[in-house]
């Protein structure tokens, strides 16, 4: 989050996107951009998988360490983005609306203001489940045995509606899934197998259930116990393949029409350029001749961290994960003009 915040105040300063550019040193063939990504990669000590989509029906894996084609990563919050996805087809479908009240359909919300826009945007109010102490395993009470979801509506404490800024809130998001089921009449399972994974052409992506026996790359018994529990705000399990057939089929208006999936990206600055489930800014990257629009969705769950970056003026998708934790890896930040995915960018993006 604090990227985001830092991307505000640097548009505040008019600084994001009037920066002067380098001219491009050469014009290599895209072949070369990707070996560009890999040396990058390599040179910044990068322990993951990485792809590249550079163009429609393309998807080149440009670092895999250890990892086999197809393996199955915790997407972490890039779940969200997926649930923002799903949020707006409904929504033009007429089963929701952006400033519904998430308590016309959640009855325990009933002295709640909140509206499914807020959920979207982390206003809601609610309280924090990552705020609960910490278990032996290092993650938050709410999300091990212990933890009670009742049927998916997080917890009953929350205060006002934000008004100002926003408070990052995985609550937020499972509330959403326990409200769009609810919209649907189908379970967010269902609805996230038909409406995204099959016009998205997924191979084997899906929120991952406490019965799934389905081996991905954390490959430890505390994930599978875990991961269930964050539900919408960050369950699902997949290749990066199936990452990137997703950016694809929302870039290809498969997912949704051009003009909802521009309301999907509107970055709002007060909110440090949040659009819904992701970020949307635009920022110099070095060696492009103007600043790039850029959407971003981080994910990171205990020793796992994705990226899931797409391109739309460019149509260039970039998918990366690592089995090293914010802790003990950085990706940086893009906006500062240097960092992992700065350059990994700048070197698919600006050739």
């Amino acid at each position: 989050m604090k990227q985001f915040l830092a991307i505000a105040a640097c548009a505040a300063l008019a600084g994001c996107a009037t920066t002067p550019l380098p001219d491009p040193v050469d014009s290599p063939a895209p072949a070369r951009g990707l070996a560009r990504v890999a040396q990058v990669l390599d040179l910044a000590d990068f322990h993951g998988e990485a792809l590249v989509s550079p163009a429609p029906g393309t998807i080149h894996r440009v670092a895999h360490d250890d990892f086999p084609q197809g393996t199955a990563w915790p997407w972490g919050s890039v779940t969200k983005q997926v649930m923002a996805v799903v949020t707006l087809q409904q929504v033009a479908e007429g089963k929701t609306a952006l400033d519904t009240k998430i308590a016309t359909l959640l009855p325990p919300f009933a002295q709640s203001e909140a509206t499914v826009l807020d959920l979207l945007t982390h206003r809601s109010g609610f309280a924090n489940p990552d705020d609960r102490p910490a278990t032996p395993s290092g993650f938050p009470a709410f999300y091990g045995p212990e933890g009670q979801l009742d049927d998916g509506t997080c917890q009953l404490n929350y205060g006002p509606v934000v008004t100002e800024g926003y408070v990052y809130n995985n609550c937020d998001y499972i509330v959403l899934g326990a409200f769009l089921q609810r919209a649907a009449g189908e379970s967010l399972d269902a609805l996230i197998s038909e409406r995204i994974g099959k016009p998205s052409g997924w191979e084997n992506t899906s929120l991952l259930g406490a019965e799934d026996t389905r081996p991905f790359a954390a490959a430890e018994p505390l994930y599978d116990r875990v991961l269930p529990r964050y539900r919408g705000a960050g369950a699902l399990v997949g290749p990066l393949e199936d990452m990137v057939r997703f950016d694809r089929a929302l870039l290809s208006g498969l997912l949704l029409d051009a003009q909802s999936r521009e309301r999907l990206w509107r970055g709002d600055p007060a909110l440090g350029y949040m659009a819904l489930g992701q970020w949307s800014f635009e920022a110099p990257i070095r060696g492009c001749e103007r600043p790039v629009r850029i959407i971003e969705r981080r994910g990171a769950i205990g020793k796992y961290q994705v990226r899931n970056i797409i391109l739309p003026q460019k149509d260039i998708v970039i998918a990366m994960a690592t089995d090293r934790g914010e802790k003990d890896y950085s990706f940086g930040e893009i906006w500062t003009g240097s960092g992992v995915t700065h350059d990994v960018l700048s070197a698919v993006a600006c050739t």
